[in-house]
């Protein structure tokens, strides 16, 4: 899956503090998710999505980088998952 492979490189960049794209990148992929078709099917998934999506936007206006690679390798990426069982 393009996503997960998309949320592992946003993680690295992260802990190797690249974070000079961060933001495009984390546009990039919660706007994959939320394209998805496959979400729509899920509709506590897309809330769980939405809450993601806060959690990010408010840990980068903190600048705490670590949260929002937490946020994706423990929240976003097994949420994805489900999707995909």
């Amino acid at each position: 899956m393009d996503i997960i492979k998309n949320i592992e490189k946003i993680i690295n960049e992260i802990y190797d503090y690249d974070i000079k794209f961060l933001i495009n990148n984390l546009i990039q992929i919660f706007t994959d998710i939320l394209n998805c078709n496959d979400l729509i099917k899920f509709p506590t998934l897309l809330n769980k999505c939405n809450s993601i999506i806060t959690g990010c936007y408010l840990a980068v206006q903190k600048k705490d980088y670590l949260l929002v690679a937490d946020l994706l390798e423990y929240e976003l990426k097994p949420m994805i998952g489900k999707m995909y069982e």
